[in-house]
């Protein structure tokens, strides 16, 4: 791809160095590193101040070809104190080298065009790859800073998109030029954001997801207000995903997509491709024709799309084919194709269809890297393996200028059930920057999942993921904070991915609300988001209101009504909620006990391996039932739950083997064993590490014991005096429990509970 877009780059190189060269028939100038620049001015602590300066650029008249030569002279001085305060600023070197040539200044002028060489030379040479989601964007401190070097490149935009609703990382928008020499469009990608979010300090996100996404609602609000299309066709397009109903998404995209937004008209073709109602393809086509006409490629890509599907039009692959094989022709190495392949393979349901196949094919072909990867997903999502050909060019540079390739091959061997493969690629992505990557091998070191437990050599790679709006790392991370009692940290991690509305961040995020965490004037927000995830049917949501209503926490006491949250789920085969319904009638918590409906309820979820039927049905046979046959059956579940890797079966198994005081229960060598798959002693928490200095007792090794055993006591200690709101009777209780045990320890005996704890 990248020989395809040299000619245009060197060109404007060209372009510019004769810029200088004009500038200046003057003495050399120092020369400018602009790498370097950008790395001090991001460093700065005050960098934010830089984007003052840019004010002056319209009492200067500058309209990225002429200034005003008066106002050049009477603003001379504030001009230099702005490329001072912001020397990576393009549009304002720009300005002062024009300011320079009508004044007079050769010299000035000389210097302003060796640093707008440097770095127009080093935006061009992350051009060579920014036409792709696989590298980062052109760095540039705001929107001026692009038309401005685009200017001086001498090329003008056709059209321009945000590729993407919501902002990562990057909050990219796409400016599309065509080359003079071949007539081909090329679509080059800029982000301010990151830019921004760097030198922004002192708000209370700041360092958090949040703040990019507010920052980035910030600027799409802006451009919206002045009139910018891309900003009122990103609106648009949000706006549309929370109307009810696709009359009323459609007639909020129908005036930005008749405008040529891209990002509407795309939402307009996938909305009436997968929500097909009637007429809600009306006036899509005369939107899309335009553009079309105008040889645009994106817009021929949707309208072949259109035909391939028959939204809004008859269905006619022969249509679609010349549509894109005209848009290929405008935008390669084959992208539209790519393109088209793409989306389907992205939200497409059974076997690939033959054209899109033949489309996909056509531009891998071509060396369209987007296509393969677009491919390799597909497989790796449906749990098929990757050619030989296919790992082969996915290991390349080319694909992994952020390491999607090397994410890529992690995921194929994890189909291939390759784990020590996928360990070693899931690295390599996360060093060349893939987020998903970044996100699982801190998962790895965080959990011990295949390498070794490194808590805090996890924490980097989860913050870089979490700022790149991979929500499990920012739920992570917020764990983190949580565990150390810093319940606005944990809050301020789940902000973003729960304004993205990620299901599982919305429901941490509730949680702490309704637990006080984050105040108690937000118990009754987060009670609203549990209705509100309840009402767009997600079980979880239900589950938790049914246990505030047992508790009568933020909401009225109504055993019944949480009886008719459970069962809802329950009835539809949801094993979480026949779990917990199950236990709620085995201990009386709608009323009386019901033990045949308890039973019945529990043993539907234990027989889909439920871990937490396992884990509390288990329980209840173990201490309530509490028959000889109904401990085995106990134990019989706790190893299931083992088997599944769940550390809260094997501490109950571990427990039951080194403590019961029953000879045909006790079997502490077994729960010694048992009890190290609990976890790391170094990471588990209080109640586990309990368990194995318990077992560590039942097997002799009183010494053992006995150390872990303060560890406890430690543990607990800081636990309640990071959150001593919580401790009280309870927690002093625990502790005087742990005491007596240590107590035991070091007189050489074993613990054996003989009263439930």
């Amino acid at each position: 791809m990248s020989a395809i877009r040299t000619s245009l780059l060197c060109g404007a190189l060209l372009a510019l160095s004769s810029v200088a060269t004009r500038a200046a028939d003057a003495p050399a100038v120092p020369s400018f590193d602009a790498a370097a620049a950008w790395k001090a001015f991001l460093a700065r602590p005050d960098a934010d101040k830089g984007y003052a300066g840019y004010d002056l650029l319209e009492p200067l008249s500058y309209d990225e070809h002429a200034v005003d030569a008066k106002a050049c002279a009477a603003h001379r001085d504030e001009l230099a104190r702005a490329v001072a305060a912001a020397p990576v600023g393009i549009a304002l070197r720009h300005a002062a080298m024009l300011c320079a040539q009508v004044t007079g200044d050769q010299a000035g002028a000389a210097r302003e065009a060796a640093a707008l060489d440097a770095l127009s030379a080093l935006a061009f040479s992350q051009a060579i790859s920014a036409e792709s989601d696989l590298a980062p964007p052109i760095r540039v401190m705001n929107s001026q800073d692009a038309h401005a070097l685009l200017t001086l490149a001498g090329l003008e935009t056709a059209y321009e998109y945000y590729p993407s609703l919501r902002p990562a990382r990057y909050f990219a928008y796409v400016k599309v030029v065509v080359d003079p020499k071949d007539g081909r469009e090329r679509h080059l990608a800029f982000d301010a954001l990151d830019t921004i979010d760097a030198v922004v300090h002192g708000d209370p996100y700041s360092g958090y997801p949040m703040q990019r996404m507010q920052l980035a609602d910030q600027l799409v609000d802006n451009e919206a207000a002045n009139g910018l299309q891309r900003g009122l066709d990103l609106k648009a397009l949000r706006e549309a995903g929370l109307a009810e109903g696709p009359a009323a998404k459609v007639a909020r995209l129908r005036e930005a997509a008749n405008a040529g937004g891209i990002q509407s008209l795309a939402g307009w073709l996938m909305l009436c491709q997968l929500a097909p109602s009637p007429g809600c393809a009306d006036g899509l086509v005369d939107a899309l024709l335009p553009g079309a006409e105008q040889r645009h490629a994106l817009p021929m890509t949707l309208l072949a799309m259109a035909y391939a599907n028959g939204i809004g039009v008859d269905k006619d692959e022969k249509a679609a084919a010349a549509l894109l094989d005209a848009a290929d022709e405008r935008w390669q190495p084959a992208t539209a194709s790519a393109t088209l392949a793409a989306a389907w393979l992205a939200t497409g349901e059974g076997e690939i269809p033959p054209f899109v196949r033949a489309r996909a094919d056509r531009a891998i072909a071509a060396g369209n890297q987007e296509a393969l990867l677009a491919l390799a997903s597909w497989l790796a999502s449906h749990e098929r393996t990757l050619d030989d050909g296919q790992r082969a060019a996915l290991a390349t540079p080319p694909f992994n200028l952020r390491g999607a390739g090397y994410a890529l091959l992690a995921r194929d061997a994890l189909v291939r059930h390759r784990e020590d493969e996928a360990i070693a690629w899931t690295r390599r992505a996360a060093e060349a920057g893939s987020p998903w990557g970044e996100e699982q091998y801190g998962w790895r070191l965080r959990f011990g999942r295949g390498i070794a437990r490194d808590r805090a050599a996890a924490l980097p790679w989860l913050r870089a993921a979490a700022h790149d709006a991979r929500p499990l790392a920012a739920r992570m991370l917020a764990g983190e904070a949580a565990g150390k009692g810093a319940w606005d940290e944990a809050g301020n991690w789940l902000m973003a991915p729960a304004s993205a509305a990620d299901v599982d961040a919305l429901l941490d995020l509730a949680a702490l609300m309704v637990e006080g965490r984050l105040g108690a004037d937000k118990v009754p927000t987060g009670v609203d988001v549990y209705r509100n995830l309840a009402e767009a049917d997600i079980a979880e949501a239900r589950r938790r209101l049914a246990a505030l209503a047992l508790e009568g926490v933020g909401i009225d006491k109504s055993p019944a009504q949480a009886e008719a949250w459970l069962r809802k789920d329950a009835e539809r085969g949801d094993h979480r909620s026949e779990a917990l319904l199950g236990g709620g009638y085995l201990r009386g918590e709608f009323g009386k006990v019901d033990e045949a409906q308890g039973t019945q309820w529990s043993e539907r979820a234990v027989a889909a391996k439920d871990p937490a039927a396992l884990l509390e049905y288990g329980a209840w046979l173990f201490y309530t039932k509490a028959t000889p046959q109904s401990r085995r059956r106990a134990l019989e579940l706790w190893t299931q739950g083992v088997e599944l890797d769940e550390p809260d079966s094997a501490n109950n198994l571990a427990w039951a083997l080194c403590t019961a005081p029953f000879d045909d229960i006790r079997q502490p060598q077994r729960g010694l064993e048992v009890s190290a798959r609990i976890g790391d002693v170094d990471e588990i928490e209080a109640g586990d590490l309990d368990t194995v200095a318990a077992c560590h007792a039942a097997t002799g090794d009183f010494a053992g014991a006995a150390r872990m055993q303060r560890r406890v006591l430690a543990k607990f200690a800081d636990e309640a005096a990071q959150s001593p709101a919580d401790a009280g009777a309870g927690v002093a209780s625990t502790i005087a429990r742990m005491k007596a045990r240590l107590a035991l320890y070091e007189a050489g005996k074993p613990y054996l509970e003989t009263d439930r704890e």
